[in-house]
């Protein structure tokens, strides 16, 4: 795997999954929703203060919800500015980002790393999990910021790499976009 301070790879052109609508507005109504609350509770609890009654449990602890609110405002306004997508091309897929007015690859699999591709389950989360040979294979790139997409299988033999449900289309698109793209790599591999 590239070490996270190396050059990231150029983005590829090819089928584009951008981010899901849904899931920018869901963080930004979800965090105007909790900020608004947490504004009204901690008015509340001030209000309290200010009578010298003592304010209970639940109100402090509710006023916790501000901050969380705030959280996902955050969350949905760098998912509309970072513009995060995933990319299938030719030879390998890409999850892009723009940072700083440019696309940056955030990471990268080639398709001769890809062993098997699955949905499946982790937890309550539906994801697309992409089994490759080797964590470390040529053209293997994941900077790892803030999730890793290439990781350890559960049971510890092999790796994967995980494509979330973020994206417009949903997986069983992606399924099938990156399926195909990996068996028409492998039919080119094999007439050379």
């Amino acid at each position: 795997m590239s070490d996270p301070i190396d050059q990231p790879p150029e983005p590829v052109d090819g089928t584009v999954f951008e981010t899901s609508t849904g899931l920018v507005l869901v963080c930004l109504l979800f965090g105007v929703f909790l900020t608004i609350a947490g504004a009204v509770l901690l008015v509340w609890l001030l209000s309290a203060a200010a009578r010298n009654d003592p304010p209970s449990f639940t109100l402090i602890f509710g006023t916790a919800i501000g901050p969380l609110g705030a959280f996902f405002l955050f969350l949905g306004i760098r998912l509309l500015v970072r513009r995060k997508r995933f990319v299938v091309g030719e030879d390998r897929f890409q999850f892009v980002e723009r940072v700083g007015g440019e696309d940056v690859v955030i990471a990268q699999v080639m398709y001769a790393n890809v062993t098997g591709l699955a949905l499946n389950r982790v937890g309550d989360v539906k994801v697309l999990s992409v089994r490759l040979a080797r964590s470390n294979a040529a053209g293997t790139h994941d900077t790892g910021r803030y999730f890793r997409v290439v990781r350890p299988l559960a049971d510890g033999r092999g790796y994967e790499a995980r494509i979330p449900d973020d994206f417009r289309g949903g997986l069983s698109a992606i399924h099938e976009a990156l399926d195909d793209a990996v068996v028409a790599w492998r039919a080119e591999q094999s007439d050379d």
